[in-house]
């Protein structure tokens, strides 16, 4: 767990770093008491809850069509050839079904083909039979002969899905509705290839021009495809024409771009694909696809739209409370060590910036002497403060003064894990100097964090802070929490704290 920072330090002035990410100690210097956070602030955007679904629902649809196919050959031939019961063959189905998904069996694709199931059809038979071989289900001649009924089976049940799905887009439905971004020659390939080939599910509504001066470019016009403005007017286009993919025709360095498309992502639900800058070297598979073999890479769904989102929720719960439970001692200790140092209040409140950019009271154990100094501009803690006695000197070595952020996670304003809350006014600030840190708050802020378990805590460098972050929203997974959680461990039992 990162040790906050409740001993404040003055900001110069502001200015865009230029060079390579320097520390915090480049741009701070210290001053003798904290801030007063309550000074008037513009009132924050709030994300939704969860994004608008669009073809998202509609892959939910196909992968579902999917997976009941593959449990019904799957337990109709285990059935058969293994004699097994209803109740053990179903079971049987679920678990393939199982290895389908983690082998990428339902991942989306624009036009799914049997070829590509070939894979994941091979590696969930072959578990079906190595799980039925030692439990005595089948053996011998009969576990190969399964093996060789269950991947034909499979593969002819998906390629009746997709033959059925293609069909149904050549005849105009279940299209969905797409902005092409880019111009010239790029942005005609990428429409002329979706007009002409609607067995991908794409019906382009219109092109957005990168460069202003670009935006009327007539050549686009001869495919029927309407100009629909310029780059700031991407979610704008997005929500008139209730558009559920955005197709880039070039990859573009340009960070104005990016916030658009992932607002359209994070907030719209909208698919985003872009063609890769060297599309001669993309690699097929994974989050890479084709249109009418034109390479592009599809971004990954926000971290708040994938499945597994709501068991984060559940994880932090249950182990905050569990923690809760098992560290009440702990905490009872800290706090008579903190009251004996302090003579005061024992529990140190403070806002910090959370979800979407809303602010919220995060709570630790008091660490510093030094009382706070109404109406004192905010600052940052530095090493060596004297006003940081040997308990909080403790406290934060250990971080133990972190354990009352345990009540933020169970009242939902943190999770276990995720970017580090800061206070307003190093927000507004970071925001301005830092690149893509206003992109930390698509998700919900942590006890500890990406960053953390890599040194970045107290007087580091915040550019390097906030790449770490996004890269976390962006890979996120349950796996790569846990992994965060037990480093975290790790470097607490270390006394990492700072």
């Amino acid at each position: 767990m990162q040790a906050e920072l409740d001993q404040p330090v003055v900001l110069r002035a502001p200015s865009r770093p230029s060079g390579p990410a320097t520390p915090l100690a480049a741009v701070v210097e210290p001053a003798e008491s904290r801030a007063d956070l309550t000074e008037p602030r513009e009132p924050r955007r709030p994300l939704p809850s969860r994004p608008r679904t669009g073809p998202i629902r509609r892959r939910e649809r196909a992968a579902l069509a999917l997976a009941a196919g593959d449990v019904v050959v799957t337990a109709l031939v285990v059935g058969l050839v293994a004699g097994l019961a209803l109740v053990p063959a179903a079971a049987v189905a679920v678990g393939t079904v199982v290895v389908l998904r983690l082998t990428g069996g339902y991942r989306p694709r624009l036009r799914p083909s049997s070829a590509d199931d070939l894979r994941p059809v091979a590696l969930g038979s072959l578990a079906a039979t190595v799980v039925l071989v030692p439990t005595g289900g089948i053996a011998g001649a009969a576990a190969l002969g399964l093996l060789g009924a269950l991947v034909p089976g499979l593969l002819a049940a998906r390629a009746a899905v997709h033959v059925a799905r293609r069909a149904t887009r050549r005849r105009g439905r279940g299209l969905d509705a797409t902005v092409v971004v880019g111009q010239g020659a790029a942005a005609r390939r990428l429409v002329a290839a979706a007009v002409d080939h609607p067995e991908f599910g794409l019906a382009p509504v219109g092109v957005v021009g990168v460069d202003p001066t670009d935006v009327l470019d007539p050549e686009t016009g001869d495919l029927g495809t309407p100009r629909l403005g310029s780059l700031l007017d991407l979610t704008a286009v997005v929500e008139s024409t209730g558009a559920r993919r955005v197709l880039v025709a070039q990859d573009a360095d340009d960070p104005t771009l990016t916030d658009l498309l992932l607002a359209c992502r994070d907030r719209a639900g909208v698919e985003v694909l872009w063609e890769p800058r060297f599309s001669a070297l993309a690699p097929r598979g994974g989050q890479t696809d084709a249109l009418w073999g034109i390479p592009l890479v599809r971004a990954l769904p926000a971290a708040r739209s994938r499945a597994p989102w709501r068991a984060k929720r559940a994880l932090d719960v249950v182990v905050a409370a569990v923690l809760l439970l098992l560290l009440t001692p702990l905490m009872a200790v800290a706090a008579l060590a903190v009251r004996w140092e302090m003579g005061r209040s024992i529990i140190f409140g403070q806002v910090r910036v959370g979800l979407g950019g809303l602010p919220f009271t995060i709570y630790k154990f008091r660490t510093y002497r030094q009382p706070p100094s109404s109406g004192s501009a905010p600052v940052w803690s530095v090493a060596g403060d004297p006003s940081l006695g040997p308990v909080g000197r403790f406290l934060r070595a250990t971080s133990i003064d972190e354990l009352p952020q345990l009540v933020n996670v169970l009242r939902g304003d943190m999770s276990l894990v995720g970017p580090r809350p800061e206070r307003p006014f190093f927000v507004d600030r970071f925001s301005v100097d830092v690149p893509d840190y206003h992109r930390r708050h698509r998700v919900p802020v942590g006890l500890t964090g990406w960053a953390q378990v890599h040194g970045l805590r107290g007087d580091t460098s915040i550019e390097e802070r906030a790449r770490f972050d996004n890269d976390y929203i962006e890979n996120w997974s349950l796996r790569l929490d846990l992994q965060i959680l037990v480093r975290t461990v790790r470097a607490v039992l270390g006394r990492q704290g700072g």
